[in-house]
């Protein structure tokens, strides 16, 4: 179906952009075709009885064609109402009550179409969800100290590393296990490890490249025990965040921040693709996590808290667990 925008018009784009600017509004509400057909030819939506109440009462009252143009033109740049009317059309003796709740329902260029009355919900249903999420109460000790998440990333990327020389996914890219890798960056190589996993670590162990002590093989080992999978994020835990899928609740702990500070608490439960990986006695996700854009309605998210009651909660892997 065509969809129509509505349209700047006149000589005012400069202060419509700037407007824009001011109000911070860059998604275009669309208009139907009967909408956009009916501002263009008529310089309003006749389809709105209110609006066309305010229209009538102005060829009554014989206001100018001349002085209905700047009216439009103000209207488009969301400019202030009462000032419009006194300045404007209180010697019409206009009624301004019905002024006032017409313009309300005007699309505004300056607000991309938007009338000011869906401003003002829009602005309601932020300040409602802001009241909402100052509410929910935060993450507290939930991911690791500074030292670990150090050798947490020298550990796994000396393994993709090693993943990508062998099977050269990305053979221009050097893998430094002591550096800084944008992990996004990496999703191809860390595909390809957990596809062969048990493999690579194997590999790995035997030659060693990071001459690890025995501490560290065992913690590169345990990454045999780790899932890379879709995960439902459900909640947040003081503690730890609660991943779940179909048979299994893990207790995760993030890594350099609370997985809170990542994902929004406000838009769980959400759905997730990441690696767990069991790691310094917790279970950590490998520092990227891909979300879905699939809304979960409220009655979704309590089917899954319902689940997420039925399975003990893991705070560590191991397969004896996973079985």
């Amino acid at each position: 179906m065509t969809r129509y925008v509505y349209k700047d018009y006149m000589d005012i784009n400069e202060d419509i952009d700037q407007n824009r600017k001011d109000y911070a509004f860059g998604t275009p509400t669309f208009l139907s075709a009967e909408q956009y057909q009916s501002i263009f030819f008529n310089g309003y939506d006749t389809s709105n009885p209110v609006v066309c109440r305010l229209f009538d009462q102005m060829k009554k009252k014989k206001v100018s064609s001349f002085l209905i143009q700047y009216f439009l033109a103000y209207v488009a740049l969301y400019s202030d109402p009462d000032w419009m009317y006194e300045n404007m059309f209180n010697i019409y003796e206009i009624d301004k009550e019905l002024f006032l709740e017409a313009v309300d329902q005007m699309p505004c260029a300056a607000l991309n179409g938007m009338t000011p009355k869906e401003l003002d919900e829009q602005v309601s249903k932020y300040e409602e969800y802001m009241k909402k999420k100052e509410e929910i109460p935060r993450q507290g000790n939930a991911h690791l100290s500074e030292k670990e998440v150090k050798k947490f990333y020298r550990y796994y990327f000396s393994l993709l590393d090693y993943t990508n020389k062998k099977f050269k996914v990305k053979p221009a890219m050097e893998i430094n296990p002591y550096g800084s890798v944008d992990p996004q960056k990496l999703i191809d190589v860390i595909e390809v490890f957990w596809e062969n996993k048990d493999t690579i670590i194997a590999e790995y162990l035997k030659k060693s490249p990071l001459k690890l002590s025995p501490r560290g093989m065992r913690s590169i080992e345990a990454f045999k025990d780790g899932i890379r999978d879709g995960f439902v994020l459900v909640q947040y835990e003081k503690e730890y965040a609660i991943f779940m899928n179909e048979e299994h609740v893990f207790m995760v702990k993030g890594l350099h921040v609370n997985i809170d500070e990542v994902i929004d608490p406000m838009s769980l439960p959400t759905i997730v693709t990441t690696a767990l990986i069991p790691y310094e006695g917790h279970i950590v996700y490998d520092s990227v996590l891909q979300t879905m854009p699939i809304g979960i309605g409220p009655n979704t998210a309590k089917t899954f808290e319902k689940e997420m009651e039925k399975f003990p909660k893991l705070y560590t892997l191991k397969k004896r667990e996973l079985n």
